[in-house]
C-alpha cells in the first residue's frame, strides 16, 4: 500500500509550510499588499515578521550587515522616548502612547526577510494593489462614496483608510517610488510603472491633503536630480520659485480674497481658499509646541497626550483662542512633536535616522546605479519619498500616523535590503573595492 504522505505533492506542501523561508516570504508580500489599504493587515504582518525573525534567530547579526551609523539612531530614538517617559509625569500613559514604536525594529526585521524575495516580483504585486486602491479612490472622490466608512461625507479619497490625510501620507511614499522605477525601466515596463505612478499621483491629489501635495512636489523635485544638471537645476529652481510665490500668496490670504467662491472644482477650492490669516489653528498649535519645547529643551515632556494638551489649553486661554477644531489636537508638525516629546536631542536623532537611510541609498547609487537599473530606481524613489514625507511633516505629524509610519519604515527596510543585495552582487563580481 502506498503511503499517501510520501507522494511528491504532499512532501512539497509539507516542506513548504514547515519552512521558515516560506513564512517570511509570505508575510513580506502581505506587508506590502496591506500597506496600501489597511492598518489591521499591516500590524498583523509586522508582528508576525518580528516573531518569525526572533524565533528562528538570524544567522548573521544585523551589526555585521549594516554599519553602526545606520542602525544606532533607531535604537537611540526608542531609548530616548522611553527615558523621556520615565522622567516625566504620567509615565505609564506616555509609555502606552509609545505602543507602536516597536515598529522601529521593522527595517532590520525586513532585511533577512527581503533577502528571500525577488524585488521586482514583489513590486509588481504591490503595483496591482496600488492600482486597485487608486481606482477605488477615483470612485470615492467622484461619487462621494465611502462604503468602508459610512460616517464619512464629502468628495475626497481615503482609500481603505478612515482618513484622507493617511492615504495622502501613504501615497507620498508610493508615487515617487513607482515614478522612479518608470524612469529606470525600458519598453513596456516603463508604461507599467509610469501608469501606476500617474494613478498614485492622482490619488494623492484626490485626498485633498495639502500636506501631501507639498510632500509630493518636493519628492518629484528630488527625482528631477536624475536629469542632466543643466536641466535639473533650472527646473528645480523655477519649481521652487513657483511654490514659494504661490505659498506666500496663499498664506497671506491674497489668493483667497480675490478668488474665493469662483471655482466649482473641489481641488481648486481647496487650494484657493487656504489662508493662514483666517486658518489660524495650525500656527496656534505650533506656538503651543514651541512654548513646551522652550520649557524642556533637553529631555522633552514624553509622549503622554496630556503633556501637550496642557500647553495648548493654557495658550488658548491666554490668547482667548477658540478655533480648535476638535479636542486632543496635536501640533500638526512632526518635528515640533518629536522635540516636544524628546527634546532637541531627540529631534536631532530623528533627523539622523532619516538621513542615515538617505545617505545609505546614496552610497549604493554611486557604486552600482549603472549596473543595476531596477535597484537604482528603487533607491532613487525611496530617497525622494523620504524627503517628500519629511517636507509634508512641516504641516502634519506624518511619522505619528501609524499607517504612514509603517510605510516609511517598510521602505527604509527595503533600502537596507537593496543595498545589502547590491554589495553581495558587486563582491561576487569582484567589482567592489575593499
Amino acid at each position: 500500500m502506498t503511503d499517501t504522505f510520501s507522494s511528491t505533492p504532499a512532501r512539497f506542501w509539507y516542506s513548504a509550510l514547515a519552512s521558515r523561508d516560506t513564512w517570511l516570504r509570505g508575510f513580506v508580500y502581505a506587508l506590502f499588499i496591506f500597506s496600501t489599504f489597511t492598518m489591521a493587515g499591516m500590524e498583523l504582518a509586522v508582528i508576525t515578521l518580528h516573531l518569525l525573525v526572533v524565533y528562528h534567530r538570524l544567522r548573521t547579526p544585523v551589526a555585521e550587515w549594516l554599519p553602526k551609523w545606520v542602525y544606532v539612531p533607531f535604537l537611540l530614538l526608542l531609548a530616548m522616548g522611553v527615558f523621556s517617559a520615565l522622567i516625566n509625569p504620567h509615565t505609564l500613559t506616555a509609555l502606552d502612547s509609545m505602543g507602536g514604536e516597536y515598529r522601529l525594529f521593522l527595517p532590520f526585521v525586513l532585511v533577512p526577510a527581503l533577502a528571500l524575495v525577488n524585488f521586482e516580483r514583489l513590486m509588481k504585486v504591490f503595483l496591482v494593489f496600488v492600482v486597485v486602491i487608486g481606482v477605488f479612490s477615483l470612485l470615492q472622490f467622484n461619487f462621494a462614496w465611502h462604503p468602508l466608512h459610512p460616517g464619512l461625507q464629502g468628495k475626497f479619497a481615503t482609500g481603505g483608510f478612515g482618513m484622507y490625510l493617511t492615504l495622502g501620507g501613504v501615497m507620498v511614499m508610493t508615487s515617487p517610488v513607482l515614478a522612479s522605477l518608470a524612469w529606470s525601466a525600458r519598453g513596456r515596463a516603463r508604461w507599467m510603472w509610469g501608469g501606476g505612478a500617474a494613478l498614485a499621483t492622482v490619488t494623492t491629489l484626490l485626498t485633498i491633503s495639502r500636506s501631501a501635495w507639498i510632500g509630493l512636489a518636493v519628492a518629484f523635485m528630488v527625482l528631477a536630480l536624475r536629469l542632466p544638471r543643466r536641466i535639473a537645476f533650472p527646473l528645480i529652481g523655477v519649481t521652487l520659485a513657483v511654490i514659494v510665490t504661490l505659498g506666500t500668496l496663499i498664506a497671506t490670504g491674497w489668493i483667497k480674497e480675490r478668488f474665493e467662491g469662483r471655482f466649482d472644482s473641489v481641488l481648486v477650492r481647496r487650494l484657493v481658499e487656504t489662508s493662514l490669516s483666517t486658518e489660524s489653528e495650525r500656527p496656534f498649535l505650533w506656538r503651543s509646541a514651541l512654548r513646551g519645547i522652550a520649557d524642556a529643551p533637553i529631555f522633552g515632556h514624553g509622549f503622554a497626550p496630556g503633556a501637550y494638551d496642557a500647553y495648548r489649553d493654557a495658550l488658548a486661554k491666554e490668547e482667548n483662542f477658540t478655533k480648535i477644531s476638535y479636542p486632543n489636537l496635536k501640533p500638526h508638525n512632526q518635528f515640533l512633536r518629536v522635540a516636544f516629546a524628546m527634546g532637541v536631542p531627540g529631534l536631532a536623532v530623528f533627523l539622523w535616522m532619516f538621513g542615515a537611510v538617505i545617505v545609505w541609498n546614496g552610497i549604493w547609487l554611486y557604486r552600482a546605479s549603472g549596473l543595476f537599473p531596477f535597484e537604482a530606481g528603487l533607491l532613487w524613489g525611496i530617497n525622494a519619498a523620504l524627503v517628500g514625507s519629511l517636507a509634508s511633516g512641516f504641516t502634519l505629524g506624518q511619522f505619528f500616523d501609524s499607517e504612514v509610519q509603517t510605510n516609511i519604515l517598510m521602505w527604509m527596510g527595503m533600502s537596507y535590503a537593496v543595498g545589502i543585495a547590491l554589495r553581495r552582487r558587486l563582491n561576487e563580481g569582484g567589482l567592489l573595492a575593499d
